[in-house]
C-alpha cells in the first residue's frame, strides 16, 4: 500500500424537485456531518462535485412545523462550510452541470449552457468556484461527441467507470492515465467503489485488509493509483454508520494527517504518464458488459429496450424546441435531469411519480409555445407517461 495513491470522490447532488423532508434528512445525516469532519481536519480530505441544483435547494427557506408554529428553516450553513472547505483546499472541487443531464443525450448548445450556468451561478451566488480543471459528468455518462464542448469550457479531465473499458481493452491501467487527444480519463474502480457504496465493507479496516490482500496481485507492488467515486449520500444517509466507521478513519489514516495515500486527482495526473487512445465506447457507471454487446450504452436513461424511456425523450425533445423562448429556457434546463429516466428504468428502479415532475413541466412548455399539431402530438405521449403507476 506504500506505493498506492487513491483518488476519492464524493458526488453531492439532489434533483430540483426534491422535497424538504428528504432534503432535511440528508443534510442532517450526511452533508453536515461530512463537512464538519472536513472542516476539523487539517489538509486534503477528498475530491468532490456539487451541482447547482443542490445548492439552489439548500439556499431556499423552508417552513417547518414545530409545536403548531411555522418556523423558517434553511441550510445556508452547509453552503458556507462547503465554500470554506474548497477555499482551504481540503476539497478538490470539480466542475459540474447545473441540473444533472445525461450530457451525450442533450443538444450541444444545452451542454454548454448546463456547464456555464453551473459555474457562473455558483460563483456569483455563493462564492463557490472549482479549484481544478476536472468535471464530473452526471452518471459518468460519456460519449466522445461531448469532448469538444468539455474542452471549450476549459476542462482537461473527467472520471468514468472502468466496467466497459475492461471489455474493450481487457485490463484497467494502474500506472498510466487514459488520454483522448490530451483529455485525461480517470477510470473509477467499479469493483472497489461498489463494495463501499453497497455497504459490503462495514468499516475502513475491513477495506484496508481486503486491499492489502488483493491490490498487490494487480499492481505487483509497483507505484499505482486507484480511483474510488460514489454518491456522498452513501455516508450517513444510505448507510448510517459509514461516516464514523469508514469515512472518518479513511480521512484520518490515509489523508494528509496520516499516510498521504488520498491524493487530489490533479496530483495523480501529474505523477503518472498517459496512455493515449483513439476511442472509448459510450458508457456510464451503470453500463454493464451485456449492455456493451447489445449497444445499449445508457441503459438506465435511454435504453433501446425501454419504451417509457423512448416516450419521455420524445416529449422532452419536443419541449426543447422552445428552449430559446423567453420563459422556457430555465425549465428546459430542469427537464433533462437524469432522474426522470432513472425512476422508470426497471433495473431495479420504478417510481414513475418522480418522472412526472419533468413530464408535467415539459408539457406546460409545449402548451405555452407549441402549435396545435405539436401540442396534440405531445399530449398523446404525455398521457401514456402519466398513466404509469
Amino acid at each position: 500500500m506504500k506505493n498506492l495513491k487513491v483518488g476519492f470522490l464524493l458526488h453531492f447532488y439532489q434533483p430540483w424537485w426534491q422535497n424538504y423532508h428528504i432534503l432535511n434528512g440528508i443534510v442532517n445525516q450526511c452533508y453536515r456531518p461530512i463537512l464538519n469532519l472536513v472542516n476539523r481536519t487539517r489538509g486534503f480530505c477528498f475530491s468532490a462535485n456539487i451541482n447547482y441544483s443542490l445548492l439552489e435547494l439548500l439556499d431556499r427557506s423552508y417552513p417547518e412545523l414545530s409545536d403548531g408554529k411555522i418556523l423558517d428553516h434553511n441550510f445556508c450553513d452547509v453552503i458556507c462550510n462547503f465554500r470554506k472547505a474548497v477555499e482551504e483546499k481540503k476539497i478538490e472541487l470539480l466542475g459540474s452541470t447545473a441540473y444533472h443531464p445525461i450530457m451525450p443525450l442533450i443538444p450541444k448548445n444545452l451542454q454548454m449552457i448546463q456547464m456555464s450556468v453551473d459555474a457562473q451561478l455558483k460563483k456569483t451566488l455563493w462564492g463557490i468556484e472549482k479549484n481544478c480543471q476536472g468535471i464530473f459528468l452526471p452518471e459518468m455518462a460519456f460519449s466522445q461527441n461531448i469532448l469538444p464542448n468539455l474542452k471549450n469550457c476549459g476542462y482537461q479531465w473527467t472520471i468514468l467507470d472502468d466496467e466497459t473499458f475492461k471489455v474493450q481493452y481487457k485490463n484497467v491501467p494502474f500506472d498510466r492515465i487514459v488520454s483522448l487527444g490530451g483529455f485525461k480519463i480517470f477510470l473509477r474502480s467499479n469493483y472497489w467503489s461498489n463494495k463501499i457504496s453497497h455497504g459490503q465493507l462495514p468499516d475502513f479496516e475491513a477495506m484496508r485488509k481486503k486491499m492489502e490482500c488483493e491490490i498487490p496481485n494487480w499492481t505487483k507492488n509497483q507505484p499505482a493509483y486507484l480511483i474510488l467515486a460514489m454518491d456522498a449520500e452513501t455516508f450517513g444517509w444510505h448507510h448510517k454508520d459509514l461516516i464514523g466507521n469508514f469515512l472518518e478513519p479513511l480521512i484520518k489514516k490515509w489523508g494528509s494527517e496520516g499516510e498521504g495515500i488520498l491524493s487530489p486527482f490533479e496530483d495523480i495526473g501529474r505523477e503518472f504518464s498517459s496512455w493515449d487512445l483513439i476511442r472509448i465506447a459510450d458508457t456510464s457507471w451503470a453500463t454493464l458488459e451485456d449492455d456493451f454487446w447489445k449497444d445499449d450504452s445508457f441503459p438506465l436513461w435511454k435504453s433501446k429496450f425501454n419504451e417509457h424511456h423512448q416516450n419521455l425523450w420524445q416529449l422532452i425533445n419536443i419541449a426543447l424546441r422552445y428552449s430559446e423562448q423567453p420563459g422556457a429556457s430555465w425549465d428546459c434546463l430542469r427537464i433533462v435531469s437524469s432522474c426522470s429516466w432513472w425512476w422508470i428504468s426497471k433495473r431495479p428502479h420504478w417510481k414513475p411519480e418522480f418522472m412526472k415532475f419533468g413530464a408535467r413541466k415539459a408539457m406546460r412548455i409545449i402548451e405555452q409555445f407549441g402549435d396545435e399539431q405539436k401540442i396534440s402530438e405531445a399530449r398523446k405521449i404525455y398521457e401514456k407517461l402519466m398513466a404509469l403507476k
